[in-house]
């Protein structure tokens, strides 16, 4: 099932090629079409690119997912503390307010 891209160009990782790679190797790739691409004007296309440590090239969705969590979990050791040190009573009658 083919679905339908968020951008007019997108690039799917579809493997990995581990090694150490030097300039002037050669790589050798065979291409088989599964799929037909010329009725909505597609092409195919080979993209070789190296990534981080995040992923892609741009480690910003990486660092933000890490600054995200990181910051999420500070709230919740500080609302866990404040719990711990200042328990807030349920259910009591005398914190009820009946005056309008």
């Amino acid at each position: 099932m083919l679905f339908h891209s968020a951008l007019p160009t997108f690039r799917k990782l579809y493997g990995k090629i581990s090694g150490n790679f030097k300039n002037g190797n050669k790589l050798v790739f065979t291409v088989i079409c599964n799929f037909e691409v010329s009725s909505f004007d597609g092409s195919k296309a080979i993209v070789i690119s190296t990534l981080g440590e995040f992923g892609g090239k741009n480690p910003y969705l990486g660092v933000a997912y890490i600054v995200v969590g990181t910051v999420s979990l500070m709230f919740a050791l500080l609302f866990l503390s404040k719990q711990i040190i200042s328990p807030r009573m349920v259910a009591d009658p005398s914190l009820l307010n009946w005056n309008l």
